[in-house]
């Protein structure tokens, strides 16, 4: 499981500070990075704090999550669902999002058989089938077919975030949107990758097609 912190029974005020920072750090067109910052969310006073009209939820969360790590995870699968506001937040997506972690290198292997199924090669899933479409992977993420971790430990073998949609026109910012989850949700499965294994699963499936 994803290991961020040890640390454990913290103050409501420092759970708000967790949120803070969690937030910032997903906010496109924000430089801010939760990690390089230990997850403290910037300039934040006590007093705002005993101030704030959701101060309650904060002291559920204190009690409910009484690890740092648990209670990094219960936001990031919150807000990866775009569930960013504090009273939208569920245990059950926390709940979906370990069992998520744990099935991870099975799930990727299903989703590259899906990818498979709809591009002639590798290469075919980062173009768009036609001028003005969104790359395949992105339109396979876009209907469920698979998964944001799949897109994230594709980004970890190859990175092609970096080149992804260079030259395409993206007014309403899908692309983009697409793009920015999986590059500030990467560096929270660091500790997930087995970059060999994956790069295996990639192999075997693409070189065996139409065979």
């Amino acid at each position: 499981m994803i290991s961020l912190s040890t640390e454990t029974n913290l103050s409501p005020f420092e759970v708000w500070s967790i949120y803070t920072s969690m937030c910032l750090h997903f906010k496109k067109g924000s430089s801010y990075d939760a990690f390089k910052f230990n997850f403290k969310g910037p300039r934040l006073k006590k007093e705002t704090f005993l101030a704030h009209k959701n101060r309650y939820e904060f002291e559920k969360l204190a009690r409910a999550f009484p690890k740092k790590n648990d209670l990094i995870l219960y936001f990031l699968s919150n807000i990866l669902q775009d569930k960013c506001w504090i009273n939208n937040m569920s245990r059950n997506i926390y709940d979906e999002y370990l069992g998520s972690i744990q099935s991870m290198q099975y799930t990727f292997k299903g989703d590259m058989n899906v990818l498979r199924e709809h591009c002639a090669n590798f290469d075919d899933a980062f173009a768009p089938r036609c001028a003005g479409e969104i790359p395949v992977i992105y339109k396979l993420y876009q209907a469920n077919a698979i998964c944001l971790n799949s897109l994230v430990v594709l980004d970890y073998l190859i990175q092609y975030t970096s080149t992804i949609g260079k030259n395409f026109n993206d007014p309403l910012g899908i692309l983009s949107d697409i793009t920015h989850k999986i590059i500030k949700y990467k560096p929270f499965l660091r500790s997930e990758m087995n970059a060999e294994k994956y790069k295996n699963i990639v192999i075997s499936l693409f070189t065996t097609v139409n065979k």
